[in-house]
């Protein structure tokens, strides 16, 4: 189910949303980075915690914990949101096709170098952090690199490994992992409006929603492409919150809309499947077709009459 669509027809979404991780500070011996001199001050209190585990089809799982929140992200394309590689080093989202499914669920304050997270069916991640003596020490600058951080912001992390139970199991068996170890890091979180991509201008965006469902989909057409997608919120046993995300950037005549945005017609790639139809004109505007997208776990459809939709410039 999951393997089909990838060896479709596929347009690299970094087409449409570029960017570049940084380069590396000078190496100590073993391959970690060693800080330049004017940035070793007091190692930071160390707030946040995450590894990375290999998944069964092709999948990673990016475990992450912070402030009483535990995150799993598994993806087949890279996360969709910002992380922490094994090393410590910081990661932007990705901006590659493909779908995931983010896991949250709240949990009692505990030192980051715990983490204990009951997943009911999911499984259950218990883990302590075993450092390794050797640390990162990363800058994070506008001028500098792809992070969006005013001035510079130094990111700590200390190495090492989890030690204990991770076990995880996709719906319907998408993906699995049952591990005792796991390399990963402890330290400076990334700090909230410094860790996101700049997001493209639109020149025109269509955007369909079923509220009952907490289905949402999206199409940017930008001056480099098309931007598509499509997320859906879930709320599972245990306290779990699921956002799935599917996501591809695809080329423009993959979004053809009539010069007074009275009509839009979408085909998108994998992960999506099937065309969308837009059509205003009285009254409620028309959405319809055999849109589709393929999350993780699932395929769900993106058009019907639960759904909403409006065309406009911009945005």
């Amino acid at each position: 189910m999951f393997g089909g669509w990838r060896h479709g027809l596929r347009w690299t979404g970094a087409a449409v949303l570029a960017g570049a991780l940084l380069g590396p500070f000078p190496s100590l011996p073993g391959g970690i980075p060693a800080a330049p001199a004017a940035l070793r001050p007091a190692t930071p209190p160390a707030t946040s915690a995450a590894f990375t585990v290999r998944g069964s089809h092709g999948f990673s799982i990016d475990v992450e914990s912070s402030g009483g929140r535990v995150r799993i992200i598994a993806s087949d394309a890279g996360p969709p949101l910002p992380t922490f590689s094994r090393t410590g080093r910081p990661r932007l989202a990705s901006s590659g096709n493909g779908a995931s499914s983010v896991y949250e669920l709240r949990t009692p304050p505990a030192p980051p170098r715990l983490i204990e997270a009951p997943l009911g069916e999911l499984g259950r991640i218990s883990v302590r952090f075993r450092p390794s003596g050797r640390k990162r020490v990363t800058r994070l600058d506008r001028h500098a690199g792809p992070f969006p951080c005013d001035g510079g912001t130094q990111i700590v992390r200390a190495l090492g490994t989890f030690v204990g139970t991770v076990e995880f199991r996709g719906e319907g068996g998408y993906t699995s992992v049952e591990t005792r170890r796991a390399r990963g890091s402890v330290g400076t979180p990334l700090p909230a409006g410094c860790s996101e991509r700049p997001h493209p201008s639109g020149r025109a965006v269509l955007h369909a929603r079923d509220r009952e469902a907490g289905t949402r989909f999206r199409a940017k057409m930008t001056d480099t492409g098309v931007a598509f997608l499509a997320t859906r919120r879930e709320r599972l046993d245990g306290g779990v919150v699921v956002t799935r995300r599917a996501y591809a950037g695809c080329p423009p005549d993959s979004f053809s809309s009539d010069a007074d945005l009275s009509a839009a017609r979408v085909w998108p790639f994998a992960p999506f499947s099937g065309v969308g139809r837009y059509r205003a004109g009285g009254g409620r505007p028309r959405w319809s077709g055999n849109l589709r997208a393929t999350f993780p776990g699932g395929t769900i459809p993106l058009t019907g009459p639960g759904f909403r939709a409006d065309l406009g410039a911009g945005g």
